[in-house]
């Protein structure tokens, strides 16, 4: 290896180790970012289906019902604190229409809303979605896969401890 290539390591770890010593000093503590992702029919299964069903691959329309809607309520996402909702991505086709409500406590009483799903910008602890299916002539109307990411609030930064001495002046008092 020649003194270059030892040189470029040498400071590379020096800026890694500078970047963990300041988090540790100052006590940095990042936001968090989290996402609920239901892909798969233990998660579906978690919500309530209307007129709708788990194929295996997909929410669809139950066509042994002779139904041209249905619905579709996710189960109720627990966040464990007050944090917010940011984005609400999904993977299908059809005529799927999707509404949202956000609560403080457990999504009983609260209704249902539109909303931009690509910046849901809410703030609670609770989060809840509803799709409605309807039947569409030229495609097969599916669901495979809903993603939800919120941000926590960062942690109040943790106490610093200060010892003050105070001395007592000493000599004589001259004007």
């Amino acid at each position: 290896m020649e003194r270059k290539e030892v040189l470029v390591y040498f400071y590379v770890g020096v800026l890694i180790l500078g970047a963990i010593f300041a988090i540790y000093l100052f006590n940095l503590q990042l936001t968090g970012f989290a996402v609920f992702q239901q892909n798969t029919q233990s998660g579906f299964d978690e919500g309530v289906y209307s007129n709708t069903l788990y194929n295996g691959s997909a929410v669809v329309l139950n066509s042994s019902a002779n139904t041209t809607t249905g619905t579709y309520t996710s189960k109720v996402f627990d966040a464990n604190e007050s944090v917010t909702w940011n984005n609400l991505t999904w993977r299908g086709q059809g005529n799927l229409s999707f509404e949202v409500r956000s609560c403080s406590a457990t999504c009983s009483n609260e209704s249902f809303t539109t909303a931009n799903l690509n910046n849901l910008n809410l703030s609670s602890r609770y989060f809840q979605y509803r799709i409605l299916f309807a039947a569409d002539s030229n495609l097969t109307t599916f669901l495979e896969t809903v993603s939800l990411d919120y941000t926590a609030p960062a942690p109040p930064p943790a106490p610093v401890n200060v010892t003050v001495t105070l001395y007592k002046p000493s000599g004589t008092l001259t004007s």
